[in-house]
């Protein structure tokens, strides 16, 4: 190559320079607020707890909520989101199990907190609501699909997912049975 061609090629040193400055600053100021936020992730699935001593397996709802952020979170409510278009909210509360922890609950880096409901009891107590809910939907596939569990923080901040198919399989099941039996009807 001749002098005139990387002269030629040295007039955008300048202007790859620059960009390259640009880009640098963009990722710095990218990760230095990406620290600043409050950052969980939520899990809700149908599993069991196994109890010392013989006593029988217990099939529970269970909840999981971990913070993979660098900021401490402090965890205020747990609700269930039902539906696409208009969603109903359901505010759970601890179920005052062992295995569950208390609300509010403060999670630092890396921390994990669990609440696990009796799937029975759950149902007993909360499956006409749910019931009337879905049912007050167009499609119940979507309503189930849609649904998730979310967490509010003190900071205003409210994180969601979507429940695991295991706990989608099992209330779509509890949803296609009929109803209770006409001696426990009200």
């Amino acid at each position: 190559m001749d002098r005139d061609t990387w002269r030629f090629i040295n007039t955008f040193s300048g202007w790859l320079s620059a960009i390259g400055t640009l880009v640098a600053v963009a990722a710095t100021i990218y990760l230095s607020r990406r620290d600043k936020q409050i950052r969980l992730t939520v899990r809700a699935s149908k599993g069991f707890v196994v109890r010392p001593g013989g006593a029988p397996v217990i099939d529970v709802i269970w909840i999981a909520v971990r913070n993979i952020g660098i900021r401490s979170a402090q965890g205020s409510n747990i609700y269930w989101k039902m539906g696409v278009w208009k969603p109903s909210t359901l505010l759970q509360t601890p179920s005052g199990d062992p295995a569950s922890s208390e609300i509010p609950i403060r999670l630092a880096d890396g921390e994990t907190t669990d609440y696990a409901f009796p799937i029975e009891q759950y149902w007993s107590t909360n499956g006409a609501r749910f019931r009337e809910l879905v049912r007050a939907r167009w499609s119940r596939w979507l309503t189930l699909r849609s649904m998730k569990v979310c967490v509010s923080t003190t900071a205003g901040k409210s994180i969601g997912a979507r429940i695991d198919h295991t706990l989608r399989d099992y209330l779509a099941e509890k949803l296609a049975a009929p109803s209770d039996p006409p001696s426990v009807r009200r």
